[in-house]
């Protein structure tokens, strides 16, 4: 033990006349203030930037907008109606088969009605969104309403003519009858609010 105590001493005494023996001693106890200070910055800084979208609580965020899965099951008809009732939300549109893979996932990997209902040439979103991407087993949705102006009369007056689209898997989507005896599980999709 003895011989511990006397270097220990030593070893100061040969760093203090040394000016990097100084700088040494200083400097930590000049970076030791600053860096507790800044990480707790940074870390808020970050954390503000997740939360600057918001959703309601029990939605789940993704890529700027807020996403729901029906409690039970539904015809289109009733599972839109849900969705206008929750926060002013509907059946949820897919932009991209980026969103086409999310949506699957978060659905539990089981078909799901999205808002795309009409026929052909005049498909629309129940957001109002235009019809850009499609994975539409047939024929594509058409883009925009044009065609559908003859038809728009008994469109209006009944969803009879009218059919309503389910993911049937990650890659496809179907079009199927909009009566209330077809019932599917169902997402719905609102605006995140930004702070």
């Amino acid at each position: 033990m003895a011989v511990f105590h006397s270097l220990t001493p030593l070893r100061v005494e040969e760093l203090r006349p040394s000016d990097a023996g100084w700088s040494l001693l200083q400097d930590p106890p000049q970076m030791d203030h600053p860096e507790p200070r800044r990480h707790p910055d940074l870390r808020q800084r970050k954390t503000g930037k997740s939360v600057s979208s918001s959703c309601p609580d029990g939605w789940t965020h993704y890529r700027r907008r807020c996403y729901i899965v029906g409690s039970s099951v539904a015809s289109w008809g009733s599972a839109e109606r849900s969705c206008s009732l929750l926060f002013n939300s509907s059946l949820t549109g897919v932009r991209s088969r980026r969103d086409l893979a999310w949506l699957w996932k978060f659905a539990g990997r089981k078909p799901f009605w999205i808002g795309l209902s009409g026929g052909s040439g005049r498909w629309i979103w129940a957001d109002g969104g235009s019809v850009s991407f499609s994975r539409l087993r047939g024929a594509p949705p058409g883009h925009g309403a044009s065609h559908s102006e003859s038809h728009g009369e008994s469109h209006s007056e009944s969803h009879g003519d009218s059919d309503c689209v389910l993911v049937e898997n990650h890659r496809s989507w179907i079009s199927t009858s909009c009566s209330p005896e077809t019932q599917h599980t169902f997402i719905c999709s609102s605006v995140a609010h930004t702070h």
